[in-house]
């Protein structure tokens, strides 16, 4: 199986009138048996799944005005009482 990524950018907007919000309205008041899935095939196999793999939408540059042997001396602290530095 393919996996298949979209980032947030690249998506059209669902808008109230769109064709897809329709398509997805219409599919709300069917009961599951009336769904067509037959062009998706079922997922019996899940022993490659990871959970929580969803990608950061972009990565922020970090910047820092605290000097780094005080941020070390808070990572020290917080490994010797399983705190949160």
């Amino acid at each position: 199986m393919n996996n298949v990524r979209y980032h947030l950018d690249e998506l059209q907007p669902l808008t109230a009138n769109s064709k897809q919000q329709k398509d997805l309205q219409h599919l709300a008041t069917l009961p599951d048996d009336d769904i067509d899935l037959s062009d998706i095939p079922e997922v019996i196999h899940w022993s490659g799944a990871i959970r929580g793999n969803i990608e950061p939408q972009a990565t922020s540059t970090e910047v820092s005005v605290i000097n780094p042997s005080i941020i070390a001396k808070f990572k020290d602290r917080d490994q010797q009482t399983g705190g949160n530095y």
